[in-house]
């Protein structure tokens, strides 16, 4: 295929005119198809990407901090850039001192000072110390994720057996007494003691160790945290009771479910599910109580 110069006279043959159509039809779908790759760069899909700032190798499918943010709306610049692309976070191996700390599931190998991304949110492979087969979450500790009966990550699926083991991982799907319930009376397991339970302030609001608000009439009483020992399937139960002008509150775990009486006033903070050929709790059941418990009937 030729050029036409200035001033020739120019036919087009169907087949050169068709050849032209195909190739424009390819070039605008190739930049459609580059528009949209672009937006879903910038789009919450559940990936952010990591600086290596660890000082070492980070594995792939390896948990990593998530530390300060690289680019920050400093400026209008960097206002403009922060707005439209995918965050850039500086990471960092998991310690004692930050396993507290937001953390992502690195998605690639990635060397020290470099960036890569990591799983924020959605379904990722990951090693997870099994410590019993019963357990459906997974939660951090310094030395990586552990299984556990209440966490930020369920297990959709794991290899047989405990110690190390392959699974697949649900971030954001703790859901049941994981660590994204935000609010007061938050049902917890407890790291030290195996088959025990935490009702704690899941909001970080109220310090001085309570762990929730009830309010009645014009009576507001901080409750303080709990801790249950757990012994089969139970029904995490608030009580409240009102004599001599005052309210006595109450926390407890019973194998059967809350009775609602006019002498007292109950609420429902969770549910323990029991493994009984095990003897071991497998999943707490986080009734959603949008933090303060309200009381009407007494007022």
């Amino acid at each position: 295929m030729k050029k036409v110069i200035t001033g020739e006279t120019f036919k087009v043959k169907a087949s050169t005119w068709n050849a032209f159509i195909d190739a424009a039809n390819f070039c605008r779908n190739n930049q459609l198809e580059f528009g949209s790759n672009a937006l879903r760069g910038n789009s919450k899909t559940g990936i952010v990407l990591i600086q290596n700032d660890s000082g070492a190798l980070l594995e792939q499918f390896s948990p990593v901090i998530l530390d300060d943010l690289i680019i920050q709306p400093d400026d209008d610049e960097k206002e403009q850039e922060f707005k439209s692309r995918v965050p850039v976070f500086s990471g960092k191996k998991v310690s004692a001192d930050n396993k507290d700390m937001p953390f992502a599931i690195l998605q690639t190998p990635l060397e020290s000072e470099k960036i890569g991304k990591a799983l924020l949110l959605g379904v990722t492979p990951v090693k997870v110390n099994i410590g019993n087969e019963s357990h459906k979450y997974a939660k951090l500790n310094a030395a990586g994720l552990v299984s556990t009966s209440s966490g930020v990550g369920r297990i959709l699926w794991k290899e047989s057996g405990t110690g190390e083991k392959w699974a697949l991982l649900q971030l954001g799907g703790g859901g049941s007494g994981g660590n994204n319930y935000s609010g007061f009376f938050r049902l917890t397991a407890d790291e030290d003691n195996e088959n025990t339970i935490k009702v704690i302030d899941g909001s970080d609001t109220l310090g001085g160790g309570d762990c929730g608000v009830f309010v009645s009439g014009i009576d507001k009483i901080t409750v303080p945290e709990k801790t249950l020992a757990i012994s089969g399937e139970s029904y995490v139960v608030f009580e409240a009771v009102y004599a001599d002008e005052e309210w006595t509150t109450e926390i407890k775990a019973q194998s059967s479910f809350p009775e609602f009486t006019a002498d007292k006033f109950t609420a429902l903070l969770g549910v323990v599910k029991w493994n009984s050929e095990e003897n071991i709790m497998c999943e707490i059941v986080q009734i959603w109580n949008n933090g303060v418990i309200y009381n009407n009937r007494y007022s």
